[in-house]
C-alpha cells in the first residue's frame, strides 16, 4: 500500500507545479511521469509494455517526486521535486549497493532486479505495473531515473537516491 511519505534527504528539489491527470491518485513521495497532455500520473499508472520498454518509457517521461498529495478527480496543480536526494524502498538487491549505481522503478509483485526480470519475462508479454515509491538496481542506463547517492548508515530495504527529472533536460547518468 502506498502512503504519503516524502523522504527528502538533501539537495535542491527544484520544485515545479504540475497538474495531475483527472483520474490520478497521487501520494506524497510517488515517482511521477508526465503524459502527452502535460498531466502527471504515479509510476503505477504508466502504460505497460515489454519489461525493459516499460522502464525505458517511464524514464523518458519521468517528471520527479510528488511533494503534495492529490486525490483522484482533483485538478489543482501540485508541487513536484524535479531533483534532489531521497530515500526510497529498495527491491531486487542481492549484493551491497555501490555509490553511483543506477536505479529504476521496481515492478509490482516482484523482488527481482531489472536484468533478472528481463531474462525471466522475455517473450512473456507485458510487464507488471511499476511501484510508485520503490526502486531497484538496473544495468540499463536508459531505464534509470537516478543513482545511489549515499551508502553508509542506510536502513535495510532502503536506498538513498539522487533523482533528476528527465523532462527538464536529459542528463547523463
Amino acid at each position: 500500500m502506498t502512503e504519503n511519505r516524502l523522504n527528502w534527504k538533501w539537495g535542491d528539489t527544484s520544485p515545479i507545479a504540475v497538474t495531475p491527470a483527472p483520474g490520478a491518485r497521487i501520494h506524497i513521495g510517488d515517482l511521477l511521469w508526465l503524459d502527452e497532455t502535460g498531466k502527471c500520473w504515479p509510476a503505477s499508472e504508466y502504460p505497460r509494455e515489454e519489461t525493459a520498454d516499460t522502464r525505458r518509457g517511464f524514464a523518458r517521461r519521468f517528471i520527479g517526486v510528488a511533494m503534495q498529495e492529490s486525490k483522484a478527480g482533483r485538478v489543482n496543480p501540485i508541487r513536484v521535486a524535479t531533483a534532489g536526494t531521497f530515500e526510497f524502498s529498495l527491491e531486487g538487491v542481492t549484493a551491497p549497493l555501490i555509490l553511483g549505481m543506477h536505479v529504476a522503478p521496481a515492478f509490482q509483485g516482484t523482488g527481482l532486479s531489472s536484468s533478472v526480470k528481463k531474462k525471466k519475462t522475455q517473450g512473456a508479454g507485458l510487464s507488471p505495473p511499476l511501484k510508485p515509491q520503490t526502486v531497484t538496481p538496473t544495468d540499463e542506463k536508459d531505464t534509470a531515473i537516478g543513482w545511489v547517492a549515499h551508502t553508509e548508515d542506510v536502513k535495510d530495504g532502503k536506498a538513498v537516491i539522487r533523482v533528476i527529472s528527465s523532462l527538464l533536460g536529459r542528463w547523463d547518468l
